[in-house]
């Protein structure tokens, strides 16, 4: 007759089983939890360096700006010393560049409301600088050269453009503080990326090393109640049949010994 497993053993089934399911399941969660801050700071590492980039382009749409009303004013120079229209061809072209910086820069830092406050204030002096060069061009082609350099002799050209150059290196020191700020913040999101990715992995060996043996003692658990149920059936086994008392004592002590390993098997 077969008989059924121990309570003791029965109940520590279960239990067993749900310590395997959750340490595999606190196992997963770990890494869905690690993996969802290690993306978290990806992609606050990319935010930063396209910040930082963000900077740069500013800076150089500044610079080129700058340049472009330069240009402007080296064509109007050469057209009113020379008189000779081919000298405008840099003014003109400088003009539309003069256009489309300002334009940029505007679309650049439009969520900056400190650089948007600058280029209002840099606009009119790039306007009144354009307007000079307008007047004084305009003066040398329908009176002469004279008149022209009159206009020139009031510095209100260099006044503009004093205004511009200050205007521009104000925006430029701006945005480097920014540079300085999103750089700083970018080595802080990378230490914080590389430490909690240290932890990560410190947690996750422990963690894997947890489960490992939660589900090797389990293993171990039921092998051993396979062996105690095993024992249980082949005992019953051997007591089967009518038997006297002697012969139910040798075959018990017999399946004992051999199921045991022993050598020598004594029944008091």
């Amino acid at each position: 007759m077969q008989t059924l497993p121990s309570r003791s053993a029965a109940a520590r089934r279960p239990g067993m089983q749900f310590g395997t399911a959750f340490g595999v399941a606190a196992a997963i969660l770990f890494f869905l939890i690690t993996g969802t801050l290690a993306y978290s700071n990806i992609q606050g590492l990319r935010q930063d360096s396209a910040k930082v980039v963000h900077t740069h382009e500013v800076i150089t749409s500044l610079g080129n700006l700058l340049s472009a009303v330069q240009d402007a004013e080296t064509g109007q120079r050469g057209f009113l010393l020379t008189g000779n229209e081919r000298y405008l061809q840099p003014y003109e072209d400088a003009l539309a560049r003069t256009g489309a910086g300002l334009d940029a820069i505007g679309t650049l830092t439009h969520d900056n409301e400190v650089q948007q406050a600058n280029l209002r204030s840099l606009r009119p002096h790039v306007d009144a600088k354009l307007t000079e060069l307008r007047e004084t061009i305009a003066l040398r082609r329908s009176q002469g050269a004279d008149a022209a350099q009159a206009l020139v002799g009031t510095d209100q050209g260099k006044r503009e453009m004093d205004a511009i150059r200050a205007q521009v290196d104000a925006m430029r020191a701006e945005e480097k503080r920014l540079r300085e700020a999103r750089l700083a913040q970018m080595e802080s999101s990378y230490q914080t990326a590389t430490l909690s990715g240290f932890l990560a992995a410190l947690v996750g060996i422990g963690l894997t090393l947890a489960v490992g043996a939660l589900i090797n003692r389990t293993a171990v658990a039921r092998q051993r109640l396979a062996w105690l149920q095993a024992g249980e059936v082949g005992l019953a086994q051997a007591m089967l049949g009518d038997k006297t008392v002697r012969e139910l004592a040798d075959s018990i002590l017999d399946f004992l010994s051999g199921y045991l390993g022993a050598q020598a098997s004594v029944l008091f």
